[in-house]
């Protein structure tokens, strides 16, 4: 294409683009005045949780064991949820809104959604659904030509003749290290659990530090060329029965692809050189390979879900309602071997999912990242403060997310009545946000950011600081509801609360965890002042 012709075309998609936020904005704003804020999060669990069924002929074409019918089932159905953000939650934006929209979903889920009167467009989803098919072809072709070149060039890690767990699909900040305290960094806290034969740590994507060995694979290399060429055959025909079904029409095994390839390697790689352990952190929730599926049933591994953070509870809500409560959509259609929670709050929360609570295994605050950099001079009648960085609404539309809490105007409100009421107790405030920002947050919060910058009393840390480091260097802790800090300060014994500014919060004592919910400034003010009196403790750790 000549390069003259690229410009007319990067408009007109620029214009398309534009266009679609701007509906999507209009449909966010409806459904958040109207009477049901959850209404697509509702219909997208929903869909979660209808089975898409696979014909048998497609599997028996690729190769794949029919004791793996189920598996390969819910690993469609959250190959589909992987779309949740980019495409899902907000078409079903549109759709609750009454616009017409196709959405990249397999025919089985058509249903429900007319059902609902729904203007969903069938036409263009079956094409969406076919374009994620050919995608989906071509990562798993990729994946299949990767690992034959790796395991020529000797890059597959071989198998530790001891039992060993392995980190899977780490992001690249997780794996930094930490010259302050192991329990402070994901990778370092399974370090310290990990068995005789150690643990492998894995990640796409490039490790900005250095120090650390990355495995390329989760699974080990070949034991031999037989166990190579026995991947190769059948990573093959799960490419031709791909290709085949859809021929058919049928785009099951494409979309899949990927993932079927890793269960070849897997089986070929053999039972014995599996991991005991294969660790997921929670960001990717709806998604456990479907090579884990098939090694806990013949190897006894276990795919383990830890969960660093606790704010994964129903939607936050400022009324009564009758409306049943709403998950973020594909934690009931989990269906992971082993859950690490924080508390039996947390091991309550996956019985409310519909799993069994057995499956939960309670071991406290599991961290996340820390940085090397240092903390600030922090005095002891100080307070540390973690709050809820609120989205712009066309951010928060784009990706289909309505929330009745986390507004700008709650989120000012937080840090503006905490920045009063500890000038009044005489209390240093120690805010830390929880990601780094990489653009400006709506008006009302960045202006009460701005003010708590200026505070005499306050002092903002590098948002890649720890919490716990945060925590452990400040007396107390207040946190917005209900982020995971508080339940760190109140396990190392320290004053934790939440704190609502609304005064109309309505939470239970799940959500909470068992910690007070502080509601209004009079509240919060004789908190603060019951702190004081009664004598902030010396906060232990490096600023001693």
């Amino acid at each position: 294409m000549k390069p003259g012709l690229l410009n007319p075309i990067s408009a007109l998609l620029r214009r398309r683009h534009l266009r679609r936020l701007l509906v999507l904005r209009r449909a966010w704003q409806e459904v958040i005045d109207g009477p049901d804020p959850d209404a697509a999060s509702r219909v997208a669990s929903e869909l979660s949780l209808h089975r898409v069924p696979v014909p048998r002929w497609l599997l028996l074409l690729s190769g794949l064991p029919r004791e793996l019918d189920g598996a390969v089932e819910i690993t469609l159905r959250q190959a589909f949820l992987t779309q949740l953000y980019s495409h899902l939650l907000p078409g079903l934006l549109l759709l609750v809104t009454d616009r017409a929209v196709a959405l990249p979903i397999p025919a089985a889920w058509h249903a429900p959604l007319l059902a609902h009167g729904f203007p969903l467009r069938t036409r263009g989803s079956a094409w969406l659904c076919g374009g994620m098919a050919v995608t989906g072809l071509a990562r798993g072709m990729r994946q299949i030509m990767r690992t034959l070149i790796s395991a020529s060039r000797g890059r597959l890690w071989a198998a530790p003749g001891a039992p060993y767990d392995v980190a899977v699909e780490l992001p690249a900040s997780f794996l930094r290290g930490t010259v302050h305290n192991a329990d402070y960094n994901f990778s370092d806290w399974l370090q310290r659990r990990a068995p005789e034969g150690g643990l492998w740590l894995h990640s796409n994507r490039r490790v900005p530090e250095k120090g650390r060995k990355i495995a390329e694979s989760p699974l080990p290399d070949f034991p031999d060329l037989s166990a190579r060429a026995a991947f190769g055959f059948s990573a093959l025909r799960l490419t031709v029965g791909a290709m085949v079904g859809l021929l058919f029409a049928r785009p099951e095994g494409a979309i899949i692809l990927p993932e079927t390839v890793m269960l070849a390697h897997a089986r070929a790689v053999g039972v014995d050189r599996l991991a005991r352990n294969y660790y997921f952190e929670n960001s990717r929730w709806f998604s456990r390979p479907l090579f884990t599926r098939w090694a806990a049933g013949a190897a006894g591994s276990r795919a383990v879900l830890a969960f660093y953070s606790t704010n994964t509870d129903e939607c936050l809500r400022l009324a009564p309602s009758d409306r049943m409560p709403c998950f973020t959509p594909g934690y009931q259609s989990m269906d992971w071997d082993r859950y690490l929670v924080w508390d039996d709050h947390q091991a309550d929360l996956l019985s409310a999912w519909g799993h069994e609570r057995l499956r939960a295994c309670v071991v406290g605050p599991v961290p996340l990242t820390d940085s090397t950099a240092d903390l600030p001079h922090i005095p002891q009648r100080s307070v540390a403060v973690f709050d809820v960085a609120p989205l712009r609404p066309a951010g928060l539309a784009a990706i289909g997310l309505v929330s009745e809490y986390y507004r700008d105007s709650i989120a000012a409100a937080f840090l503006d009545d905490l920045r009063e009421q500890s000038r009044h107790a005489g209390i240093t405030l120690v805010l830390k946000q929880k990601r780094e920002r990489k653009s400006s947050a709506p008006p009302l919060y960045e202006a009460a950011l701005r003010r708590m910058q200026n505070a005499p009393h306050a002092i903002i840390v590098d948002p890649q600081i720890s919490a716990a480091r945060v925590v452990a260097a400040c007396a107390a802790t207040v946190s917005m509801p209900f982020s995971s800090p508080s339940l760190i300060a109140a396990r190392e014994g320290k004053p934790a609360i939440f704190y609502d500014p609304t005064g109309r919060l309505i939470a239970s004592s799940r959500q909470a965890h068992g910690l007070n919910l502080i509601q209004g400034t009079d509240a919060l003010g004789h908190w603060l002042q019951g702190t004081v009196s009664a004598g902030m403790a010396a906060p232990s750790g490096e600023n001693e």
